[in-house]
């Protein structure tokens, strides 16, 4: 039977004052449970587990990418340890539509609200749309639905980022963001945010299968087999088009057929632009030019 302690706790949570009471006015030995409760016991097991991350990775210090890598491995196991509560009996059948920024924070508590216009910003000398705000005094995310859908996912993680990374009050407020900071050079908390994007949009292992089933291999370099299969072309032919390992990068990140398979590209899959999955890509040496 439960203590009065965890029936007390329980009658919070729950916001019922009756229960674990059973017919006849005593305590029953099994606990009243719904799904809502469930929920909100997982949200603050997650939460104790989150502040254990934070100390861990030394929050409030310049991060490592091993640091944030290690955030965002955490993020994916909260996830998939409350597949059951997100998706019940529809579970995605690819793991790569798993990795959903929005149900994360759903699962500490964040609410996430999706309005047209937020307004307008400073940034780098320029008058800039916001495409996202953080809102931590009352947990919530705000997401402009106006740009494309790999910006508003990559904005989102990148609010995640700043959540679970970094300490603060009041309002933040990011400009569009796609994961490929091509126009200003990101420093400090918005490098972190950023890379914690990256890593959780696009994991390592997850890209890596799904890499080599669509390109039968772990490191694609270009040669007589390769440049054929893509394009029934020569090397030569094939490397005057694609002449760089960037280049070769974005080919396959936006690929959607090789060697007779028709497939959606990775960056499609992944939910993310070309250039973010071709710089992933790079990052896990998965191409060699």
């Amino acid at each position: 039977m439960p203590s009065s302690e965890q029936i007390s706790a329980s009658r919070k949570l729950l916001q019922n004052p009756y229960a674990y009471l059973d017919d006849i006015g005593g305590f029953s030995a099994l606990p009243v449970t719904s799904k809502g409760a469930k929920k909100q016991a997982d949200r603050e097991t997650i939460k104790t587990s989150l502040a254990k991350l934070r100390n861990d990775i030394s929050v409030g210090k310049r991060l490592s990418d091993n640091e944030i890598a290690l955030a965002a491995r955490w993020a994916h196991k909260q996830i998939w340890q409350s597949r059951d509560l997100i998706w019940g009996t529809n579970l995605p059948k690819d793991r790569a539509e798993m990795i959903n920024a929005a149900e994360l924070l759903g699962l500490i508590g964040y609410r996430v609200n999706r309005e047209k216009v937020l307004g307008q910003f400073m940034v780098g000398g320029q008058r800039a749309e916001v495409a996202g705000i953080l809102d931590r005094d009352n947990e919530e995310v705000h997401i402009s639905p106006m740009f494309d859908p790999e910006v508003c996912n990559f904005t989102l993680a990148h609010e995640v980022g700043h959540v679970l990374l970094h300490e603060g009050t009041g309002l933040h407020r990011d400009r569009a963001l796609d994961g490929t900071s091509s126009k200003l050079r990101r420093v400090g908390i918005e490098y972190e945010a950023d890379k914690f994007a990256s890593y959780f949009l696009m994991p390592e292992k997850t890209l890596k299968a799904k890499f080599k089933k669509f390109f039968g291999t772990e490191l694609f370099v270009i040669n007589e087999v390769t440049a054929f299969a893509f394009q029934r072309d020569t090397v030569s032919a094939f490397k005057s088009q694609h002449a760089s390992i960037r280049a070769l990068a974005r080919k396959l990140a936006s690929a959607e057929s090789y060697d007779g398979k028709r497939f959606n590209s990775l960056a499609a899959q992944f939910g993310v632009s070309v250039e973010a999955m071709a710089i992933r890509m790079e990052e896990l040496n998965l191409v060699q030019y």
